[in-house]
């Protein structure tokens, strides 16, 4: 959708950098599977330690598909946002500017806070912390399977 430079310049590099980031840890978090499961053909890793090196998965992609799910429901909501604006308003949707929206203006903020919007940091917060946590995540599982493939 063609969004108002108001709201593009604000929302389209955020929006940009999040899915990066998102896609980015959803690769590693899976590739993870292929090297153990490759670790354990080659008999470099046991039986045992197989199991255990799963475990950590599950926080991993819960933290991403939380991150992920709850975004995509923004991103709805900012769209119909700008839709029922633009249709109230009798325009169209390209010439809904962030200030016509009003307080629904702080779901564009992603991964930074509205600068004049005090109450539009809660998600940028959170989004930043759950990709921070399933990064830390993904970096310590890497980190694990390096140790168990040294013993």
């Amino acid at each position: 959708m063609l969004l108002h430079e108001s709201i593009s310049s604000f929302y389209d590099l955020q929006k940009k950098q999040f899915d990066r980031i998102v896609r980015l840890s959803f690769t590693a978090a899976g590739t993870y599977w292929l090297v153990i499961y490759a670790l354990r053909a080659l008999d470099i890793l046991e039986v045992s330690q197989l199991a255990q090196l799963r475990a950590g998965q599950t926080w991993v992609y819960f933290l991403l598909l939380t991150a992920w799910g709850v975004e995509s429901l923004r991103e709805a909501k900012r769209y119909k946002a700008v839709v029922r604006v633009s249709n109230d308003e009798c325009r169209l949707p390209n010439e809904v500017s962030m200030t016509d929206l009003g307080k629904e203006s702080r779901s564009f903020a992603i991964t930074r806070p509205l600068p004049s919007d005090s109450r539009s940091r809660v998600m940028p917060l959170v989004n930043i912390l759950l990709l921070f946590l399933s990064v830390v995540l993904i970096a310590k599982q890497y980190a694990e399977l390096v140790v168990a493939s040294m013993k």
